[in-house]
């Protein structure tokens, strides 16, 4: 994602599309099993850009109200659900104050939701690559087992058939033509990347199958597990202030000064009340990556490896606080395809360029597995990493020109401090800071390995260290 999409230092504000603010009556930090006075209040009426913050008037804000649950959600203008990232809340189904706080949730946006069925693309392909295998004589034993990289799963992109129908080729063998329905986009055709496409040999129907899902046969990630990067949120959890005069006109000064003029703190509305303010800042509701590359100069060629993508693991739906709720099964995987400004020269020989991807809270106590998608702009091929079977065969991992590849790496937890942001790798409101350090090919993957496999090997080093994050605050 670009600097201005994630709103870093020195970025235009992007301002607030959506507001959610939820009365409660709880004199102090609103918990889980609070319960809400009445329904959100929304429209934000006046922002004053000077000093950051919004002023309405003629709200109706519920006798007893102490404290408020605040939700924004950033103005997405131009952009998408990969530029600018997605989240899907859910609020209370029925009148707010029947339910809890527990049941406002927000979870991370999938991007392709079906890991059953194969559709139509994903068939043709596989339908070209059983071709292409039975072009192979009969006689070619050897060739044909390598083909089918001995039973074992295969990457299925579209470009990386073109790599193995050049590779049929110097063999000398005869290429069928594509067959009706074949695409040259897939996986981007469904938005995915190309490594989540893979097939495996069936040898008693003699053909290859799409692989979907992740198992104990196909070590990848099934295709329901990719989500779009998280967008920018706000949340607040805070007392108030009140006032028995009027304050609306005095909010053309500072936060701190209009604070001031409502002379009773952590107050609760009781009918009398002119004006309130609501003490906190609003705070980013989510974390964010911040990667550079450093990759060894024995690289050859690395000025030709172009970075393509950055997947995050460990992405769980997060409670009314934006905090991991690890209780709910299904953990996800951010795919970020929008690398930094959109520069095609963001490579592995870059020294001077991040890409930043916003992230949910990451759990307590837990390491973070990234993965690095390239493309091969080199010309040549190269062998990736060399992995056996129990049989002792050398399976596949030939990078084709023009195809994708995937370095592998572990963000791991550092040793936490005090402070709270320490006990884990991502913490809403702060930056996450991280050198990828690349020291060879020698790991790199044709397709994208199951990030939430333990047993993955792991190919790039990463250093991470935390960065306060310092938005522009934006006080209700």
């Amino acid at each position: 994602m670009s600097a201005a999409a994630t709103q870093q230092e020195g970025e235009a504000f992007r301002g607030i599309a959506s507001q959610w603010l939820y009365p409660f009556g709880t004199a102090g930090k609103i918990q889980g099993d609070d319960t809400p006075l009445g329904a959100p209040i929304s429209g934000l009426g006046q922002y004053n850009a000077t000093h950051n913050y919004y002023k309405s008037n003629d709200l109706d804000i519920p006798v007893g109200t102490s404290s408020f649950l605040c939700y924004c959600s950033a103005y997405q203008g131009g952009y998408n659900d990969f530029t600018g990232g997605a989240i899907h809340p859910t609020w209370p189904t029925v009148e707010p104050e029947t339910t809890t706080a527990s049941a406002i949730s927000f979870s991370p946006m999938k991007i392709h939701d079906n890991a059953e069925t194969a559709d139509d693309k994903a068939k043709a392909i596989a339908a070209y690559m059983t071709a292409l295998a039975k072009a192979i004589p009969d006689e070619n034993k050897e060739l044909f087992n390598q083909f089918i990289n001995y039973g074992h799963i295969i990457p299925a992109s579209s470009s990386y058939v073109e790599g193995l129908k050049s590779w049929l080729s110097s063999e000398g063998i005869t290429l069928p033509t594509k067959p009706e329905g074949y695409s040259d986009g897939y996986p981007a055709s469904i938005k995915l990347p190309d490594g989540a496409a893979v097939v495996q040999w069936n040898s008693t129907q003699e053909k290859f199958n799409p692989v979907l899902q992740t198992t104990t046969q196909a070590n990848i990630n099934s295709l329901n597990r990719f989500v779009y990067p998280a967008a920018l949120w706000y949340y607040a959890n805070s007392r108030i202030k009140s006032s028995t005069s009027n304050q609306f006109d005095n909010y053309s000064q500072s936060w701190d000064e209009v604070l001031a003029l409502h002379e009773t703190d952590n107050a609760v509305v009781s009918g009398g009340e002119v004006s309130i303010a609501v003490k906190e800042p609003l705070q980013y509701a989510v974390g964010c990556l911040e990667l550079e590359l450093d990759a060894a100069t024995t690289i050859a060629q690395r000025e030709n490896y172009q970075l393509t993508g950055v997947f995050i693991s460990s992405q769980y739906p997060q409670k009314f606080d934006f905090t991991p709720n690890v209780s709910v099964t299904g953990e996800c995987i951010i795919y970020d395809k929008t690398i930094g400004d959109g520069d095609s020269e963001f490579t592995m020989a870059s020294t001077d360029k991040k890409n930043y991807t916003l992230v949910f809270q990451t759990p307590d106590s837990k390491d973070v597995r990234i993965a690095l998608e390239f493309q091969n702009n080199s010309g040549a091929d190269f062998n990736g990493i060399e992995t056996m079977d129990l049989d002792g065969h050398q399976l596949k991992s030939t990078i084709y020109k023009g195809t994708k590849f995937y370095l592998v790496g572990t963000i791991k937890l550092q040793s936490p401090t005090t402070d709270d942001y320490t006990k884990r790798v991502f913490t809403k409101h702060y930056i996450t800071h991280a050198t990828v350090k690349i020291k060879d090919l020698s790991q790199a993957h044709p397709y994208l390995p199951d990030l939430l496999d333990p047993r993955l090997e792991v190919g790039i080093v990463v250093e991470p260290k935390w960065i306060p994050a310092d938005p522009t605050n934006v006080p209700l």
